[in-house]
């Protein structure tokens, strides 16, 4: 079972979705982005830098939530894939941004900065319709 963006998984007949909660999304910079100091930033105001996404799931769904969502602020991203999240992390510093949920806690870190965005992403529980794991029964009757 993994917890995830549940829209990834909306056509996929062999899995069983529950979804848990909206959860907001923010735009995350490094603090020391030539913008970082700037006030009133918008998603727009980051046009022209690349938008790290992660190479795996990650950028599918890059594709089907965030460029339609850039799109509608006014323009296109440009993806730049990371291989893992730690060295992502290290990309990030040196520049661009990226979209994330609001809980991660690399937002409240002197190395990065974060805007909050008019964005959410659905977090749900997703597993494998013929698992016979019997404690996913237990731990799906407990949290969903």
């Amino acid at each position: 079972m993994i917890i995830s963006e549940t829209r990834q998984f909306s056509d996929n007949s062999r899995v069983e979705i529950r979804e848990l909660r909206t959860v907001p999304c923010i735009l995350l910079f490094s603090s020391k982005h030539p913008l970082a100091e700037k006030k009133d930033l918008n998603i727009f105001d980051f046009k022209n830098d690349s938008f790290w996404v992660l190479n795996t799931e990650e950028f599918s769904l890059a594709r089907q939530i965030y460029e339609p969502y850039c799109r509608s602020k006014g323009f296109i991203p440009r993806f730049v894939e990371m291989n893992d999240i730690e060295s992502g992390l290290l990309d990030l510093q040196q520049g661009g941004y990226s979209i994330s949920d609001s809980l991660t806690y690399v937002k409240d870190t002197p190395i990065f900065k974060y805007i909050p965005l008019d964005l959410t992403l659905t977090a749900g529980a997703i597993w494998k319709k013929d698992s016979s794991n019997k404690a996913l029964k237990v731990f799906i009757e407990e949290i969903v």
